[in-house]
Parts: structure tokens; sequence; C-alpha cells
């Protein structure tokens, strides 16, 4: 059975695991990790649409983090790290190190979604 957001969902993880991969590691602009984020949320997103199950901790904790840096007043870097504050000041901090973890939950979402696809076609 033919997923296109399967497709869509590869694609932006593609997306992000090259911001990551080449752009930030050459640059080291902190500016990228977020971008990576929303890319992730995106392929998540992609991927859970196909599945109709309940969405799943990964993308509402993307999610919450994309939106509290829309949402959010102040924004700072300190160090290797991009420090988002909502407006009550409570702190999101993204580093290299959040995004690859981030990366192999989407990668593993990913593959687990491939299975039930394939397994479905059987």
């Amino acid at each position: 059975m033919y997923n296109p957001n399967l497709d869509e969902a590869k694609k932006a993880f593609s997306k992000a695991e090259g911001i990551i991969e080449k752009s930030y590691a050459f640059t080291g602009e902190l500016k990228l990790l977020p971008l990576a984020l929303q890319q992730l949320q995106k392929a998540t997103k992609y991927a859970w649409e196909f599945q109709g199950e309940k969405k799943p901790k990964l993308l509402i904790d993307l999610e919450k983090i994309n939106q509290n840096r829309k949402d959010s007043p102040l924004e700072f870097k300190r160090k290797e790290k991009l420090v988002i504050c909502t407006k009550d000041y409570k702190t999101t901090i993204i580093d290299e190190k959040i995004i690859r973890k981030y990366l192999q939950k989407t990668k593993s979402y990913l593959q687990k979604c491939k299975k039930k696809t394939q397994h479905e076609k059987n």
C-alpha cells in the first residue's frame, strides 16, 4: 500500500538530518536548530496522520517546543544553547544534543510506521 504521507515524512526527516549533519555541523549557527525541530515535527505529523492512532508523545513534545518558540517574547543564545522564554519566563533550552535525541526518536518512529505499512501490504 503506497503511502504518500510516509514519503513526505521521509523528505522532512532528511531535511532535518541535513540541517544538523551538514549545515549546523559546518556553521554552528544556533538559528538552524529550530529549523531542524520544525522539520522533525513535520515528519512525525505526516507519519502519524497515516497511522490513525493516538497522537504520539514525540509529536506532542515537538509541537510544544515549536509553539513555545513561536509564542516566545524572548529568545537568546547562551554558550552553545538557544534559550526560549515564555511570557511567564519559563524556559525551554535547545541544543545540538537535544536535536540529535529527537532525530533518533523520529527515525525510530518512521521505521515503526514503515514496518506497519509493509505489514498491512502483506
